[in-house]
């Protein structure tokens, strides 16, 4: 019998050793099998076994449905065998690109596969033709892109539903290679017409900020960062405040491939932050103000036992009452302990009222210092109701003592002062009635003796003329003319006394009347002298004294003719107009006329600009005219010059019932 080979020889160790082929098909990464005609599995490698968690002894003759398998396709739907790389392969005697497909079984996790099958010829002994099928585990890939996927797909969601622009440009800015909808709300424009015009982006930018912008890309060039915040100009005209967040995109290698950023609309922030800015420095100036203030503010609220109490006040009330601020906040102090007793009831029954009406509140009282006594204060406050419906006082007070002495010392001054014109005005009274008496006296007393030197003078002319030469019967004359003159300056005189002393009864009068009957009195004389007399009058109406404006007017018309008697045509013009709520009259003559230099002189009583010799008259009239004028609110003016004639013009208050009218066309009226 022969001997057993020796293992360990070298005839039994390249017997042992596998063929090449087979080490080679054993060492694939990926799993191969080899299918026959069938469809039935001839030959599995180790990776195939790992792959499908089975020795390659149970995987010989059978199929995918026979070892439990099931594939699907990427949307989970099952995947015919006909569709399948293997198939295909042996019905088309040809090679299949790589196919992606999943499949899972009893004590198998699911599993992607990327499968290719090559139809082959003698793929094995006793085995002349079959597929060879190569099969990749890319599940890792598969998931990753499944994640990738769905991470994408979120973020798109998250893009396209965000109130914040997310936007992606290219490294040089020249254009937008994504942008959000939310562009339409921050750019007022759409996502295509901002992707068509990258221009607009930054034509929308406020032209104050451009500048700051456009600097702002030159880190994102660099690869940094940018954070800026900038007006946006939207086509509706409104302006919105953006933040712009930037940020470079790299790639594996760290390169800059784009720019990334997120535009959020921060209108509402930084209003709010304005109006937190604008509360800070609101409340900054109150409490400077609060600080300056001579008041003292507090707010008052009422406690359990109905007391109102402290609950906020200032070192200024602190001063004003003399005590410390804890003390006035202290549970046991309260306004009515402050107050001064006499003025308690009082405060109670005002505070109570503006509790009820809701009503701002003003209210003196007296507090109790400690050191001063009582203290004059002015308390005003408005009430209002808190969150607990409570009434709350919002106030302060004021110390007004000075204001107080200062009012009782203008009260005795007062008081003073009336017992004063009281005095004053009796005094005056009993002068008045002196002059009155006076003026009785000199209307009878003085007048009297004129008479008598008048009569006995003309009975010496009358009776004993023709025993008296030449020069006796012209000093007789002469004293009988200065007894008349005696007599008009007496008359003058009371006139003038009667004006000062009278209190005119003002009322509306019409002033075409007044003149006309003026006039009527010295129509005698106008025909005896031939004056052209003119008269340019219509409705008007003044606030006058009828008795006053009648002496006016006699002696304005007096003095007219008395300056036009050496005109060989004499010629007086009466007028009137309206103008700005007062009426003008105007007595114009063609009389000898003065100088402009004497204007007020010849208003002033006893004031002569001409001789008596050659215009007799006691220098009284204008003075009568002035002051009668005075008492009813109007004036007097004249306008001559020497040769020329003279203008009077008195002004007075408009009728209310006269209106403002100018007559173009005035009545013309005269005496021959």
């Amino acid at each position: 019998m022969p001997s057993s080979p020796d293992p360990a020889s070298p005839q039994h160790t390249a017997a042992a050793r596998p063929p090449l082929h087979l080490a080679i098909f054993h060492a694939l990464h990926d799993a191969v099998l080899l299918y026959d005609t069938e469809l039935r599995i001839v030959s599995a490698n180790r990776a195939a076994e790992r792959l499908f968690h089975r020795p390659g002894q149970q995987m010989l003759g059978r199929n995918a449905e026979s070892m439990g398998l099931r594939r699907f396709r990427r949307d989970g739907s099952v995947m015919p065998v006909e569709d399948r790389a293997v198939w295909q392969a042996l019905r088309g005697r040809c090679a299949v690109p790589p196919q992606i497909s999943g499949f899972e079984g009893p004590g198998l996790p699911r599993r992607w596969i990327e499968v290719s099958a090559t139809f082959v010829e003698d793929i094995a002994p006793e085995v002349p033709e079959g597929v060879v099928c190569t099969i990749s585990d890319v599940t890792a890939r598969i998931e990753a892109e499944d994640a990738l996927r769905e991470s994408e797909q979120r973020l798109r969601l998250f893009t396209e539903h965000s109130r914040d622009m997310v936007w992606i440009a290219d490294r040089q800015h020249h254009g937008l290679l994504y942008v959000s909808p939310a562009c339409t709300a921050l750019w007022g424009c759409t996502v295509e017409a901002l992707q068509q015009t990258p221009q607009a982006w930054l034509d929308a930018v406020h032209e104050d900020d451009r500048p700051r912008v456009l600097q702002g890309f030159v880190p994102l060039a660099q690869g940094r960062a940018e954070d800026i915040e900038y007006r946006v100009v939207r086509p509706d005209g409104s302006m919105i405040w953006v933040r712009n967040r930037a940020f470079p995109i790299r790639d594996e290698l760290g390169e800059l491939i784009c720019i990334g950023g997120i535009t959020e609309d921060i209108t509402l922030p930084r209003m709010a932050e304005a109006a937190r800015r604008a509360r800070r420095e609101a409340d900054a100036r109150l409490a400077r103000f609060i600080e300056a203030s001579p008041a003292a503010p507090c707010v008052l609220r009422r406690d359990e036992q109905r007391r109102w109490r402290f609950v906020f006040i200032t070192a200024a009330m602190a001063t004003l009452c003399g005590r410390p601020t804890g003390e006035l906040l202290g549970p046991a102090m309260h306004l009515g302990s402050l107050t001064h007793p006499d003025d308690v009831a009082a405060v109670e029954q005002a505070l109570a009222t503006m509790q009820d009406d809701l009503q701002p509140w003003r209210h003196e009282f007296r507090l109790i210092h400690p050191e001063r006594g009582a203290v004059w204060v002015e308390a005003r406050a408005v009430p209002m109701r808190d969150a607990d419906d409570a009434v709350v006082i919002n106030g302060y007070l004021l110390d007004i003592s000075e204001r107080k002495a200062a009012d009782d010392e203008v009260r005795r001054l007062n008081a003073e002062l009336e017992q004063r014109v009281r005095e004053r005005t009796a005094d005056l009274e009993a002068k008045r009635r002196e002059l009155e008496s006076f003026t009785y006296s000199v209307s009878h007393d003085l007048k009297a003796p004129l008479r008598g030197i008048d009569g006995y003078s003309r009975l010496l002319l009358d009776d004993k003329s023709h025993l008296l030469d030449d020069e006796g019967r012209e000093f007789v004359g002469t004293i009988r003319r200065a007894t008349e003159h005696m007599a008009r300056l007496i008359d003058d005189l009371l006139a003038y006394s009667r004006i000062e002393r009278s209190r005119p009864a003002l009322a509306p009068v019409a002033l075409a009347g007044l003149v006309q009957a003026c006039v009527g009195e010295r129509q005698d004389e106008l025909q005896r002298r031939g004056v052209r007399l003119t008269l340019a009058l219509g409705p008007e109406r003044v606030v006058a004294d009828t008795r006053g404006l009648q002496l006016v007017l006699r002696n304005l018309l007096d003095n007219a003719l008395k300056f036009t008697t050496s005109q060989a045509q004499p010629s007086v013009e009466i007028g009137c107009c309206t103008q700005a709520g007062h009426v003008r009259l105007w007595v114009r003559d063609n009389g000898s006329g003065f100088d402009m230099r004497y204007h007020d002189r010849i208003f002033e009583i006893f004031q002569r600009l001409h001789r008596a010799e050659d215009y007799p008259g006691t220098g009284v009239g204008l003075a009568i005219v002035r002051k009668a004028l005075e008492r009813m609110h109007g004036r007097v003016w004249a306008q001559s010059s020497p040769g020329q004639g003279a203008t009077f013009l008195i002004e007075l208050p408009c009728s209310a019932d006269t209106g403002d009218r100018y007559h173009e066309e005035p009545v013309q009226a005269s005496a021959q």
